[in-house]
């Protein structure tokens, strides 16, 4: 696959935008299922219709876009994204960020607080926000910290970040470990209608490990990091849950007995997902040292994988995200032992998602459903993330037979530390549209 893609800024595009009219194409709309021929009108940044036959009431000047039997969907929507700003100047930038995610047809990003300082207070929530208007090429939502720097001790404002916009509380990869605080971030939370969100991994039992333990670390011998750690802190975090009626939710689920407690525990305050990551690959990806898949949660066995992606089948786990975290070389580059965790996954977002899916036979329309419109309904978005009349047109045109090997030098983000390097990946993003302005195109 020849990659020349083109990136167009929506700062570029000034005045009223002119109308669209998407004809020869194949549409796929995960709110109601449907996966068959249809045009598309856009105007003003709008679906102004959808029609399975052919539009013929159009604007003065509108502009005809032939998709070529190609298929157009909503634009992915990505609810756990790990940027570097504000950080270093060797860090990804939002606008790195969200470059990355436009490339791979994600056109909203939920970004973590993980940043350096942390976003904590007001401040560092409206340098995100004026940051990401002025750089980004994608919408942007923000998680605030759930305690002071992520430190998990002494509570954030929640009643001014709430004020601020965010979409709920997480200190990101930073597990809450005292029962108490957990409990009071929960009540707090509670009480002003918003979500908390962790990545259920004990601390204690995680703090030293680097990959599953099991017949792999062994082999390599390094120190590995039990199952039971996602699963204890899974078990807490849900009583808590249940006691304080707070919004849940999950993230990075990886294995077979976190998907039983979630089947056992699901009700409308509890949701989950997984990263696309964790159905993918296995912690066979540990053998020779690789250390662009050194992720946390680490990767687990092949029957923990099938369990999760049959969860996803099953509605257990809501949605996938991409978890999506750039490192530097120097950052990754390293015996397997002190290699930073992360890796990044907008770009192959769509891609390996589908590869995967697609072989486990998910229909297009499920696949969106879990990577477009679950997670906007997630975030609080009601008008993305399915293609209906009035929806903001974060679109898509994809060649879904497109079959490559991803080598890293066709990532155009400033991380390439992907675990897919190498990998067989199906389905490429021809154009990326932002509320009906092509940011991105790849022929």
């Amino acid at each position: 696959m020849k990659n020349s893609p083109k990136f167009y800024h929506p700062k570029q595009y000034e005045g009223k935008q002119q109308a669209m009219h998407f004809i020869n194409a194949i549409i796929i709309d995960p709110e109601t299922g449907y996966e068959g021929k249809g045009e598309l009108l856009v105007e003003d940044g709008i679906i102004k219709e959808f029609s399975k036959t052919k539009i013929t009431k159009l604007a003065k000047n509108c502009q005809k876009i032939d998709c070529g039997g190609k298929i157009i969907a909503p634009a992915l929507v990505d609810a756990q994204v790990h940027t570097g700003e504000p950080g270093g100047n060797y860090k990804e930038k939002i606008e790195d960020t969200s470059r990355a995610a436009v490339a791979g047809g994600v056109g909203t990003i939920a970004l973590m607080p993980n940043t350096e300082p942390c976003v904590d207070s007001t401040s560092m929530v409206e340098f995100i926000k004026n940051r990401a208007a002025e750089k980004s090429y994608c919408d942007v939502a923000i998680f605030a910290a759930a305690t002071s720097n992520m430190e998990g001790k002494n509570l954030t404002e929640m009643g001014l970040l709430k004020k601020a916009g965010v979409k709920g509380f997480t200190d990101a990869n930073n597990y809450i470990q005292d029962t108490l605080v957990f409990k009071r971030v929960c009540e707090y939370a509670r009480n002003f209608n918003m979500l908390v969100a962790q990545t259920p991994l004990d601390s204690y039992l995680s703090s030293n490990g680097i990959i599953n333990e099991g017949e792999i670390s062994a082999r390599l011998g390094v120190a590995g990091i039990n199952s039971v750690a996602e699963k204890i802190a899974l078990q807490r975090d849900l009583a808590i849950a249940d006691i304080t009626n707070v919004r849940y939710h999950a993230y990075n689920v990886s294995t077979e007995d976190s998907v039983e407690i979630l089947k056992n525990n699901k009700n409308k305050n509890i949701s989950s997902s997984t990263s696309v990551n964790h159905i993918s690959l296995t912690e066979d990806e540990a053998l020779n040292y690789r250390t662009f898949a050194k992720i946390q949660p680490p990767l687990k066995t092949n029957k923990d994988r099938k369990a999760v992606i049959k969860a996803l089948r099953d509605g257990v786990i809501d949605f996938i995200a991409s978890k999506h975290a750039a490192k530097s070389e120097d950052q990754k580059r390293h015996p397997l032992s002190s290699a930073e965790f992360g890796a990044v996954g907008l770009e192959t977002f769509f891609a390996a998602t589908y590869t995967i899916l697609s072989q486990n036979r998910f229909k297009l329309a499920d696949i969106f459903r879990l990577v477009s419109l679950n997670p906007a309904k997630f975030l609080g978005f009601k008008n993305k993330g399915a293609i209906k009349k009035g929806n903001v047109a974060d679109l898509i045109v994809i060649d879904i037979n497109n079959e490559y090997v991803l080598t890293r030098d066709m990532l155009s983000g400033k991380g390439v530390n992907t675990p897919f390097d190498g990998k067989n990946l199906k389905g490429k993003i021809i154009q990326t549209y932002i509320s009906g302005r092509l940011v991105y195109e790849n022929e």
